[in-house]
């Protein structure tokens, strides 16, 4: 059981020390946290593990302990996440296309524009500074050039906000110097030091959460 009380169905106790033979002795607690293991010997140690959990040692021998058995959360800090927008996921454990750049990596001294600082830090995105104009967005890619005459400018999302364009400007008017351009930047007046990471989700798994508009990459910061 958990320190609740409650029971832990699904929980793995096994032999400890018996996978050098080649033989895993163990099972799974059922709906109730209840196990049964037949062990070769009552001088063994079981492991009882549970993800998320401090997994403990009790001997086989030990009919007291093991009739109420207590883990206890883990709890230690994960130094690299994933926040896809409907969780924080342990890098090692995101399965999907996704790259994590932290504040003080992408810092870029004179940067006029947040989306600046992604150049050259995460494989795939393309920044292309089309316009010399102070303030003008420049061209960002995520997943390519996915459409000829279509909009492919990622998505932003700051703190599980959407932040739309203010204008919508296509590829060719951004490169034309229209002073239209300067605020077309949905993120032209966030400030780079109160950013702490930015998380760009590159795979169409992106749209499951923020629909068609995610289509071209997402940039959650």
């Amino acid at each position: 059981m958990d320190e609740q009380g409650d029971p832990m169905p699904g929980a793995t106790v096994k032999v400890k020390g018996n996978e050098g033979n080649g033989v895993l002795i163990g099972t799974v607690t059922g709906p109730d946290g209840k196990f049964s293991l037949n062990v070769p010997d009552r001088k063994v140690m079981l492991e009882v593990s549970f993800v998320g959990y401090v997994s403990r040692l009790i001997a086989a021998s030990d009919t007291v302990s093991l009739k109420k058995v207590v883990l206890k959360e883990e709890l230690k800090n994960i130094e690299e996440v994933v926040v896809t927008g409907y969780q924080r996921i342990d890098r090692k454990l995101f399965t999907g296309a996704a790259a994590v750049i932290k504040a003080e990596d992408a810092m870029v001294e004179g940067a006029i524009d947040v989306s600046r600082m992604l150049q050259g830090k995460a494989a795939g995105v393309q920044i292309q500074n089309v316009s010399g104009t102070f303030g003008a967005s420049p061209k960002m890619r995520v997943r390519g050039a996915s459409s000829i005459n279509g909009n492919q400018k990622p998505l932003w999302v700051v703190d599980g906000l959407v932040l739309e364009d203010v204008v919508e400007v296509s590829a060719d008017d951004l490169s034309s110097g229209d002073s239209e351009t300067l605020i077309s930047s949905a993120i032209a007046g966030l400030n780079a030091d109160d950013i702490e990471s930015f998380q760009i989700l590159k795979d169409a798994s992106a749209t499951a959460l923020y629909g068609a508009r995610a289509m071209n990459g997402v940039v959650v910061i």
